[in-house]
């Protein structure tokens, strides 16, 4: 795994600019420790049909930012997050974001009042045919989301949250 002290993001790959035609897909991200992401993305990313597993954010300085996946416009589809943990969902954005066929089993934000186990999303969100399982956060276990949210052919099982919902 990749290493990044401190609070800064990107342990696997820092992205800037990137348009609609970037794509990551294939891939396995395992064991990385960062401050605010293993991937961090400044514009619009596709990922497809890749492992994140057994990662740690471990930045308490900025609350609002992901674990595996932190920044703008995301599509995700046919991935699995499993094991990550840390103070951090495993996805966080402020911009469009869409997951399809994807796992999420297994991850926790452990900050008090984190939002999130999985997903923590300030703009809209689509999730379609997913999975969502033991995954567990201070708000919103599986999802913690403020923006417009569709969720369709999904399952969430055994989330928990400290307040405010699993979902």
């Amino acid at each position: 795994g990749n290493y990044v002290n401190g609070n800064n993001v990107g342990a696997a790959l820092y992205l800037q600019r990137t348009t609609s035609a970037s794509k990551i897909t294939d891939c396995n991200f395992n064991n990385n420790i960062n401050g605010r992401g293993v991937v961090y993305v400044d514009g619009t990313i596709s990922i497809i049909n890749s492992n994140f597993t057994n990662n740690v954010a471990k930045d308490t300085s900025n609350y609002n930012s992901g674990n595996c996946i932190y920044g703008g416009t995301i599509v995700v589809e046919a991935c699995n997050f499993v094991n990550n943990s840390g103070v951090k969902p495993v996805i966080y954005t402020a911009a469009a974001l869409t997951v399809s066929d994807s796992n999420f089993i297994n991850n926790t934000n452990d900050y008090a009042s984190g939002l999130g186990g999985a997903i923590l999303s300030t703009s809209s969100i689509k999730i379609i045919k997913s999975n969502f399982t033991n995954n567990g956060a201070g708000s919103g276990a599986a999802i913690y989301a403020t923006g417009a949210v569709t969720i369709s052919d999904s399952n969430f099982t055994y989330n928990s949250a400290r307040s405010n919902g699993g979902v």
